[in-house]
């Protein structure tokens, strides 16, 4: 997709080990060689792609390749945001690039969004983590975003806000006596 980046590794060759971002039409340049198209061209199959377009230009090449996703690993995670992760990365492990999870989390809430409608289901979610599938095998792509729920809801919360607001009027009319 256009904005992927690719994590490419040409042993030998420091101008074309790093990180590349795919361009407008699913174009891929690297440093003094032909644009390479990616259209169409899965995740497992890029290396082999980039190493026939890299032969090319260099006898025998020692290429490595993979892609990394921008995931929003947003809701009740201590580092919320987006991350540029490989795709190969387990679903769960999600939660340690986002610092872990608040006090207040609860998985059974967590849900993957595409453009902010639910793409994985909960019960989904809580399996796919289980399991330790990766987000290629999930089919996310740049964008997504997985949110971890909260617990609690119902009264607990309105019953701290009426009891934090009742807490603040008391102290002010006690400060006003005197």
């Amino acid at each position: 997709q256009v904005g992927d980046r690719l994590v490419v590794r040409v042993q030998g060759e420091q101008a074309l080990t790093d990180t590349f971002t795919v361009r407008a039409e699913q174009m891929l340049v690297l440093p003094d060689m032909a644009p390479l198209s990616l259209r169409g061209v899965l995740r497992s199959e890029l290396q082999d792609k980039l190493l026939a377009h890299v032969s090319q230009y260099i006898r025998s090449p020692d290429v490595t390749a993979e892609a990394l996703l921008r995931i929003g690993v947003l809701g009740s995670v201590l580092r919320p945001g987006y991350y540029s992760v490989r795709a190969a990365q387990p679903l769960g492990d999600m939660l340690t690039v986002a610092g872990g999870l608040t006090p207040d989390a609860n998985l059974g809430k967590a849900q993957i969004l595409r453009d902010g409608k639910e793409y994985w289901p909960r019960d989904e979610v809580r399996r796919a983590m289980a399991s330790g599938q990766s987000l290629d095998v999930l089919g996310l792509k740049g964008g997504d975003e997985f949110m971890v729920g909260r617990r609690g809801g119902g009264f607990a919360p309105t019953l701290a806000i009426i009891t934090g607001v009742a807490t603040v009027a008391a102290t002010i009319v006690l400060l006003t006596r005197n």
